[in-house]
């Protein structure tokens, strides 16, 4: 790829950007914990919808591979390097890695929430995975699995040169699947939860801390980019598209559930949630009860 030779990033730049990257990972990191506790709190998961949990678990996956993948593996580094001479190194910090892989087991966590019987939750109501749900999760499996054996049994073959821009080895188009499967995953993901929001008309059981958190963590993601793409020869949306394309995507599914949390929804209730803690507050005022 011809261009401009980076610029070498000045220490302080440097520096900046790994605080801004680790204060982003944090807020990503943290935002993970209100729907654990709370779950846990109510001892049940109504109010936050199973599709968004299991679409989010699979896309932390695809994330974790990303990342975990562009920043180790040698062969994929290197083929990185063939394709662009005048940046090398691709826009992984460790910082990415890190949020990724804790996202995954903290996802996997979260989603075993929905077998009530692990956790002594409420099983009066069971949680059943919608249909384009499943189709979404299996097909992006199978696409991956697909993509996996290309590269493997046809390590020379340019069939795949679609998954990407440039012509490069199969191999490194494997990892750009698993990122754009991430991307599209998260673009699905906050549908069930709008929806569910929107058919119960009240954002009821669902916390509010880690969507603050969440969009929080999506603006410093992007001025990290910002500033990394800075000293590099592409622009934000080649060096690391992906990263662009989550925060994006985040900033703007976050500050939708903000209109439906204070606006369209400002101070309604779930009578469903409601009749389930009646009991218990009964038992709470009357111990005789």
């Amino acid at each position: 790829m011809k261009g401009t030779p980076a610029t070498a990033m000045p220490p302080g730049v440097e520096f900046l950007s790994a605080a801004i990257g680790w204060i982003y990972t944090i807020f990503w990191t943290v935002s993970y914990y209100p729907f654990l506790i709370s779950n846990i709190r109510r001892r049940t998961t109504e109010g936050v919808s199973i599709d968004f949990c299991l679409l989010n678990l699979l896309g932390m996956a695809s994330y974790a591979i990303y990342n975990t993948v562009l920043a180790l593996s040698s062969t994929v580094r290197r083929q990185y390097a063939e394709r662009y001479p005048n940046n090398p190194t691709p826009i992984i910090q460790p910082n990415d890695v890190a949020y990724a892989v804790h996202g995954l087991i903290i996802s996997i966590v979260i989603y075993s929430q929905y077998y009530p019987r692990l956790w002594g939750f409420d099983t009066s109501r069971p949680h059943r995975i919608s249909g384009w749900c499943s189709v979404a999760f299996w097909g992006s499996i199978f696409a991956a699995l697909v993509g996996a054996f290309v590269a493997a049994v046809f390590p020379h073959s340019m069939s795949w040169m679609w998954l990407d821009v440039q012509n490069t080895n199969p191999a490194a188009h494997q990892v750009y699947l698993v990122g754009h499967i991430k991307t599209l995953l998260t673009l699905l993901k906050y549908a069930p939860q709008m929806w569910l929001n929107y058919s119960r008309k009240s954002t009821q059981g669902l916390p509010l801390l880690p969507f603050a958190l969440d969009i929080g963590g999506a603006v410093l993601s992007l001025l990290q980019l910002v500033l990394d793409s800075a000293y590099s020869d592409q622009p934000a949306g080649l060096s690391n598209p992906v990263k662009l394309i989550l925060a994006n995507v985040t900033i703007l599914f976050d500050i939708a559930f903000f209109f439906q949390r204070f606006v369209l929804y400002r101070g309604a209730v779930d009578d469903m949630l409601d009749a389930k803690r009646a009991p218990e507050s009964r038992r709470l005022l009357d111990p005789e009860a």
